[in-house]
């Protein structure tokens, strides 16, 4: 005879009786797993582990210190682009801006001392996003045909000023704190870029500007009819995005010790790529300084990591393109 335990029954009647998930906890469920605070920390994190696996000179302190360096550009970049598409707009020019701030920069530099460069390649950042906010706001012209123009604008400048030659000669108090010296094993220049990101998160997240900003990108019209000055705003968003161009420019000049007129080319689709792979919606309106940092994070790592193991040029376009879509794709889920 089979005999029967009611303690297990019980059991099997209360698992049987229990009701699914809800849709609603299980779209909470999913979008936190998504969420760019907990999934991309997370593959950062395994990307480092397993390039670490992989190849021990991954590493090594230089090699730590040489991905630092190289995120600190794009970081400064990535908070340029953040800030104009958070804000419904876009800025295809930053890379570009950067190059001819670096340029202006040891232009003067070589001749007048390190302030005045410093000085002449913020300005110069500054005034070309001037030109491009006013255009976009002003005259209400496609922020993309605007900064798109701005772009070959500002390329020609920089060979014109420079023959088409790199500018060499800066002197060394500008070129080796940001090349070769570091704070607590940290180079200078990523010490630089993080507290710009921490200056433009705290920006966007506690002043009325940052605010404004984020009411721009989720619905222009409604934001214009509470009486903000869209127009304003607008422009300001532009200059800040050209002044962090000029100040990207600065930290590529000085850790390359010259000035190349072409040494932008690329770095905005960069900036934008880690941008969207960070979470921040190309639409406007969402996101946060830091997710910025979560993308350059990780196409700089993987960038690193493809070189030490060998992978083809060709291969690394391809991979760093599918990586984009894939977090293009996982962010409009998570949203949905």
């Amino acid at each position: 005879m089979l005999m029967h335990d009611p303690v297990a029954t019980q059991a099997g009647q209360g698992a049987a009786e229990r009701p699914p998930m809800a849709p609603g906890r299980l779209a909470r469920v999913r979008s936190s797993l998504l969420s760019p605070d907990l999934a991309l920390p997370l593959l950062v994190l395994a990307l480092f582990v397993t390039t670490a696996l992989l190849e021990p000179s991954f590493l090594q302190l230089s090699n730590l210190q040489n991905i630092l360096r190289q995120m600190s550009v794009l970081t400064v970049l990535a908070c340029a682009a953040a800030i104009t598409i958070i804000s419904g707009g876009l800025d295809l020019s930053i890379g570009a801006v950067a190059a001819l701030s670096g340029v202006v920069a040891a232009t003067v530099m070589v001749d007048h001392g390190v302030l005045l460069g410093i000085l002449a390649g913020l300005v110069c950042g500054a005034v070309v996003g001037l030109v491009n906010g006013a255009l976009v706001a002003r005259f209400d012209v496609s922020p993309f045909i605007v900064t798109l123009g701005m772009l070959s604008v500002a390329t020609g400048t920089a060979l014109i000023i420079t023959g088409g030659l790199p500018v060499y000669g800066l002197p060394t108090s500008f070129t080796d704190p940001l090349g070769y010296q570091k704070v607590l094993g940290v180079p200078i220049s990523f010490v630089l870029a993080f507290a710009t990101l921490l200056v433009v998160g705290g920006i966007l997240a506690h002043t009325r500007f940052g605010k404004y900003l984020y009411a721009l990108g989720g619905n222009r019209t409604a934001t214009t009819y509470a009486g903000v000055p869209v127009a304003r705003y607008t422009t300001v968003a532009y200059v800040a995005s050209g002044l962090l161009a000029g100040l990207a420019g600065l930290l590529l000049t000085g850790r390359v010790a010259a000035a190349q007129p072409t040494a932008g080319t690329g770095l905005e689709l960069q900036a934008i790529a880690a941008v969207i792979i960070g979470g921040i919606a190309l639409t406007g309106g969402s996101g946060r300084a830091r997710h910025a940092l979560y993308g350059v994070a990780l196409l700089t790592l993987l960038s690193n990591s493809m070189n030490l193991l060998s992978v083809s040029s060709n291969a690394q376009l391809l991979v760093t393109g599918l990586t984009v879509i894939v977090a293009v794709v996982a962010d409009r889920v998570r949203r949905r």
